[in-house]
């Protein structure tokens, strides 16, 4: 028991016993988490938002007067297709009263009937952008699509800006975590020169590096610990917060924020577990270089 006792005791001394050392790494766990959840929560409404938008691009299918008998058959076919998230089916009466109620106009009204020139049509939403690309190509190369409307050009350039949006997050969230491990390893390096001829009693003495390391894994443990608690209130808090404030609603109208539960419940459990392991990598990497450097 008192070897695993032992390291916790001296990773809680060596941690106030050099408090400004341990402070400053303390600081930096606190404001790159913090960061850190800043980033996750606006990552994760955009990654929303942009799966809302790409869930609403909608494309217009018209079919073939001569397959018009098969409109059934087509339709099944349409919804036993993975990719595809919705199908509405349009007859071209519709089409036709929606355009004369579009345009207010009583001008057309005597094509109704047998001399409608519209025809029919599906109206189709993908699962999300990534399959709208192959979905356009199936419906191109079957026979019964007059033509293929899914906004050309201009859905092509949004849907690659909603990727980017998503893809730059993921990279400031990795550079994030990267830069937190680099800091925390060199305030932790401060502690460790602070400490250099208690490390050379040790190991004048016989210390094994491992039990030389472990009250400095369990000082980092705790920087990590410590260093989270901030940034999970202010993430729990302040995005409570914006939520009752309905900022959403008065500053970005055209955004609605996530609920509340279970987003800040997931990002305080992953700044927890990320605090503690930068806390951990940081104290490895430090500890393990001054050992080799001296032995």
């Amino acid at each position: 028991m008192r070897r695993i006792f032992r390291p916790i005791k001296e990773g809680f001394i060596g941690f106030f016993r050099h408090f400004s050392v341990s402070l400053s790494s303390v600081a930096v766990v606190t404001f790159t988490m913090l960061f850190l959840g800043i980033i996750l929560i606006v990552t994760d409404n955009i990654n929303t938002m942009t799966k809302s938008i790409e869930t609403e691009i909608e494309v217009w299918v018209p079919v073939k007067q001569q397959y018009e008998a098969q409109i059934d058959s087509i339709e099944s076919e349409l919804i036993s297709n993975p990719d595809i998230l919705a199908v509405s089916y349009i007859s071209k009466d519709e089409a036709l009263g929606q355009y004369i109620e579009e345009n207010q106009t009583e001008a057309y009204d005597f094509l109704i009937g047998e001399e409608n020139p519209m025809l029919d049509a599906f109206i189709i939403t993908v699962q999300s952008g990534d399959v709208l690309s192959s979905v356009v190509d199936d419906l191109n190369a079957a026979p019964w699509p007059n033509e293929v409307r899914d906004g050309g050009e201009a859905t092509s350039m949004l849907l690659n800006s909603l990727e980017s949006l998503r893809f730059g997050g993921t990279i400031l969230v990795v550079a994030l975590l990267i830069l937190a491990i680099f800091l925390i390893s060199n305030t932790i390096k401060l502690s460790i020169h602070s400490r250099q001829d208690e490390i050379e009693i040790m190991r004048i003495v016989g210390a094994t590096n491992s039990f030389i390391r472990s009250p400095f894994l369990i000082e980092g443990l705790l920087i990590g610990l410590i260093g989270s608690i901030i940034p999970i209130l202010v993430v729990i808090l302040g995005y409570n917060y914006l939520i009752n404030q309905d900022v959403s609603a008065t500053l970005f109208s055209v955004i609605t924020l996530n609920p509340v539960y279970p987003l800040v419940q997931n990002i305080a459990l992953i700044l927890l577990g990320t605090s503690l392991i930068v806390g951990l990598i940081g104290s490895y990497i430090s500890v393990t270089k001054h050992l080799r450097w001296t032995r």
